[in-house]
């Protein structure tokens, strides 16, 4: 807003601008800073190298003993084998058959995740109107004079129809009495 100073801004235009400022803002020597200067001071958050997890020690320790492994993935391996039986006919048709090597695909979840779908803009279904600033003397009488002139308007309507609806009375009152 300051680099644009005459530029309109829209509350859609809002998360981008603040987006932007964030991603220019949010730094990790920021966070450290204001992590020390809180009660949130944390031991965690300091200038040394991170040490090793414990999971990665346990990981070693386990790799290096002779056990079995928690989760054993063994291929079943299946052997095609094609018969032949030389008494049938020898024109028979052949049914399904697999080539290729005895092996089975492990697909990862990475692998078969969902396409991403894209969606269509939702469309803006606002009344852009004219803004403007009641402190301005000429816009606020130009706003009242609308006004009076609406209110003038609904008053004339309401006596039309008041009119109206006693000339339909007494055009009844009138068939009445001539019958």
């Amino acid at each position: 807003m300051v680099n644009n100073p005459g530029k309109v801004i829209t509350d859609r235009n809002i998360g981008h601008i603040f987006g932007e400022a964030y991603v220019k803002a949010a730094t990790q020597e920021i966070a450290i800073n204001g992590f020390q200067r809180t009660v949130f001071a944390l031991a965690c958050v300091s200038e040394r190298p991170l040490s090793a997890g414990r999971t990665e020690t346990e990981d070693a320790d386990w790799n290096s003993s002779g056990d079995e492994p928690l989760i054993n993935l063994q291929i079943p391996q299946t052997n095609i084998k094609i018969i032949t039986d030389r008494d049938g006919p020898t024109n028979a048709i052949s049914g399904p058959s697999c080539v290729g090597n005895d092996t089975m695909h492990f697909r990862s979840p990475w692998h078969i995740r969902a396409l991403p779908k894209y969606d269509q803009p939702t469309p803006n279904t606002r009344k852009k109107q004219k803004c403007s600033i009641l402190t301005s003397i000429p816009v606020n009488e130009q706003l009242e004079q609308k006004e009076k002139e609406h209110g003038e308007n609904e008053r004339k309507k309401q006596e039309r129809k008041k009119i109206m609806s006693s000339v339909v009375k007494m055009n009844e009152r009138n068939r009445k009495e001539r019958k």
